[in-house]
C-alpha cells in the first residue's frame, strides 16, 4: 500500500510501506523486528515490498536512530529490469520494473548497531532528483 499527501499546492510525497526482514518476522503486537547478528551471519537480507513506480528510479537502504540523518546507507540499485537482446529478444529496449527486489546490509555494518533499536527504510531516487521513504521497521540488533 501506498499513501500520498499533498504537503504544498504542488509537491506530493508518497510514503510507502515498511520493509520486511527476511529469517527475522517483525512481532505483529510491537512491528520491531529483533535480529540475531550471529544468526544474521555475513548479510541481513531485506526484502522491498512491490509498489508501481517508475522502472528508471533506484533504491537504497539506510539505518539510523529515529528522527535523525541516517547512520548508514547503502548502495543504489536499479528497479529497471536488466535486458539485452539475448535475454528479450522481443521486448528489449521496453523499460520494465523489477518485482521481488531484495537488498543486503552486510554483516560487518550490522556489528556498529548492536545492542541498538534503529530504524530500517528504504528510499525510491528518481531521474528527476526527488525520492519517497518507506515508513520504518524498528529494528533491535543484537549480539
Amino acid at each position: 500500500m501506498v499513501t500520498a499527501d499533498l504537503t504544498g499546492s504542488d509537491t506530493m510525497t508518497t510514503t510507502f510501506e515498511k520493509p520486511t526482514l527476511k529469517d527475522f518476522p517483525a512481532a505483529s503486537a510491537s512491528g520491531e523486528a529483533t535480529v540475531s547478528l550471529s544468526k544474521a551471519g555475513k548479510a541481513l537480507t531485506v526484502q522491498i515490498p512491490d509498489s508501481d513506480i517508475s522502472p528508471y528510479s533506484s533504491v537504497h537502504l539506510t539505518l539510523g536512530a529515529a528522527s535523525k540523518p541516517p547512520e548508514w546507507t547503502g548502495n543504489l540499485e536499479p528497479m529497471m529490469v536488466n535486458k539485452t537482446p539475448e535475454t528479450h529478444p522481443d521486448d528489449f529496449e521496453v523499460a520494465e520494473l523489477r518485482k521481488g527486489v531484495t537488498l543486503t546490509v552486510p554483516g560487518d555494518t550490522l556489528k556498529a548497531f548492536s545492542g541498538r533499536l534503529v530504524e530500517l527504510r528504504y528510499t525510491f531516487t528518481y531521474e528527476s532528483g526527488g525520492a519517497d521513504t518507506s515508513k520504518p521497521l524498528n529494528v533491535r540488533f543484537k549480539a
